[in-house]
């Protein structure tokens, strides 16, 4: 999605290398999609001890002593049989859309003080979307429910959703999974917390009487999903290792930016400074609507809007040409013949209880020709 193979030769190089050095591997089994976790190995302790979980960020010392563990069992064994054979499409597909993202994620857990491995954890969520969502309704690179996103300082509200930012919430993901390792003092465990929640992985440390993650994955106390994450992460990492390194970083995706003080239409900006919107998009995932938030919106009283650093100049030059737009968050409904609060709240993808709350006097079985309904939408005009 963010990147093209350079060379045709690089995605050959990479099928091979995966059909390669494959791997000796007993007692799997696949169903028709991705191998099942099978038993698990008789030794791999983890660390004992848990620590209460840090909202802030750790000492210089701690953040450059977080080494992650690379272990190699038949679990680990069966992904990546999986990977070489059914799975190959899936890597090959991690790799092209890593080319532009993966250095911006690697550099940040760095500069977080964290191993640049966990970047396969976002690898595994998502498959590398930066608007992934899931059934549980997760979304971005890092799989972000609301609740944890809005706990850890990304804004997720009706103008942007963070959790597709890679940047954001990459810093964002790093303070969570330092967090879970501080509660842990395990990676395997702080992923598996990651996958399933913290509380779920206390419980099954509580019932099995292990923090050893193997302990917990063989015996089941931790949902198939979560046995398999661990190892699916583990087997990507060990699968990165033997593929040849791009001979020059992708610049696909821009680090400049602009500030906003207004809204505008992101179609304008685009066709202002000569690129798609989609492409402006792809460049601004966490944007929800076709057009930049207004700062009443914004805790920081700008929007900064992410560019190449060959538009920006341009960008400043037809900026005062853009069209001026005044934003509400309600829009006046005049009522016409066959008009109903159902069918309004279909229109506008609203709860109808929400638009009988902000009109209290009227009567929802008996509209009133010509009168008007307050219904909360986003309401964009041209300022005059």
């Amino acid at each position: 999605m963010l990147a093209k193979f350079s060379h045709l030769r690089c995605g050959l190089s990479f099928i091979a290398l995966l059909s390669s050095n494959s791997c000796i591997v007993n007692d799997i089994t696949l169903n028709s999609q991705e191998p099942r976790f099978a038993r698990a190995p008789k030794n791999n302790a983890a660390p004992a001890g848990e620590q209460s979980a840090r909202l802030s960020p750790p000492p210089a010392a701690v953040r450059e002593a977080m080494p992650f563990p690379i272990v190699r069992n038949k679990y680990v064994d069966t992904w990546i049989r999986y990977f070489q054979n059914r799975g190959k499409r899936t890597m090959a597909i991690w790799v092209k859309r890593g080319r532009s993202i993966k250095p911006v994620i690697e550099e940040i857990l760095r500069e977080e003080g964290l191993p640049p491995e966990l970047y396969f954890l976002a690898v595994v969520e998502s498959d590398l979307r930066l608007t992934a969502r899931s059934r549980a309704r997760a979304v971005g690179p890092w799989q972000f429910m609301s609740g944890t996103a809005r706990m850890y300082g990304l804004a997720v509200n009706d103008w942007v959703d963070e959790r597709c930012d890679p940047v954001k919430s990459t810093h964002a993901a790093s303070a969570y999974l330092r967090d879970l390792r501080g509660q842990f003092d395990d990676w395997y465990l702080a992923l598996a917390a990651y996958n399933t929640g913290p509380s779920a992985v206390r419980s099954a440390i509580r019932r099995s009487g292990s923090r050893n993650f193997w302990t917990l994955a063989k015996r089941r106390y931790l949902s198939r999903e979560t046995r398999n994450h661990v190892p699916k992460i583990l087997a990507a990492i060990i699968l990165s290792r033997r593929l040849p390194g791009p001979k020059a970083p992708s610049t696909s995706f821009p680090s400049a930016t602009v500030r906003l003080t207004r809204p505008i239409y992101l179609d304008e900006i685009a066709r202002k400074i000569g690129v798609s919107t989609d492409k402006l998009r792809l460049w601004n995932p966490e944007l929800v609507r076709e057009l930049t938030p207004p700062v009443t919106k914004l805790k920081e009283g700008h929007y900064s809007l992410r560019l190449p650093s060959s538009k920006v100049e341009k960008f400043f030059k037809v900026e005062k040409y853009l069209t001026r737009l005044r934003v509400r968050d309600v829009k006046l409904h005049r009522v016409r013949p066959g008009d109903t609060i159902y069918g309004l709240a279909r229109k506008y993808g609203v709860s109808w209880r929400r638009i009988l709350g902000l009109n209290p006097r009227i009567d929802p079985r008996r509209l009133k020709l010509g009168s008007k309904l307050v219904v909360p939408v986003i309401d964009v005009t041209t300022a005059s």
